[in-house]
């Protein structure tokens, strides 16, 4: 179950950064589309707030109960983390 809620957000964000390479509108609407029923760019949701997440290290929004897993991971989000790359 975490791995399926870490993989998810993975997925989000790495949509929106690949519709974004066709441009602001696109990136907005797989935004919109696909991510925002579990996330905000500044609110917390089920999931973290997305504003700010490209370089930050995972699991570390002060204000999100994480889980262990992503507590401890060592990944900070970047082009190569969130693509797969």
């Amino acid at each position: 179950m975490k791995t399926t809620i870490i993989l998810a957000g993975v997925l989000c964000v790495t949509m929106a950064i690949a519709a974004s390479a066709g441009g602001a509108g696109r990136g907005r609407e797989a935004f919109e589309k696909r991510c925002t029923g579990c996330h905000s760019l500044d609110k917390i949701k089920v999931g973290p707030r997305r504003r700010g997440v490209y370089g930050r290290q995972a699991g570390k929004d002060p204000e999100f109960m994480y889980s262990d897993a992503l507590k401890g991971a060592s990944v900070t989000w970047e082009e190569s983390t969130l693509t797969g790359g």
